[in-house]
């Protein structure tokens, strides 16, 4: 499936960085440590899975992932 046709979906589904940061106080260091382009205040995160889950970053505005964080955001 083509990213575009799902990013309308991925922009409403995605949530912001607080509610990650509240569920995992690390994942600021880590974000911190990926050196992205996008101020934080524009960056959005939705789980992802694979073998485990993990979390993928991307921008408010739905965009192409920007990093995958080793973390699983269900997890506390």
């Amino acid at each position: 499936v083509p990213y575009e046709t799902q990013r309308e979906r991925v922009k409403r589904r995605a949530q912001p960085m607080e509610v990650l940061y509240k569920r995992h106080p690390e994942a600021k260091q880590l974000v911190q440590d990926a050196k992205l382009a996008v101020p934080e205040s524009e960056l959005r995160w939705l789980p992802i899975r694979g073998k485990e889950f993990w979390t993928v970053l991307l921008d408010a505005d739905g965009g192409p992932p920007l990093a995958y964080l080793p973390l699983d955001p269900y997890e506390s």
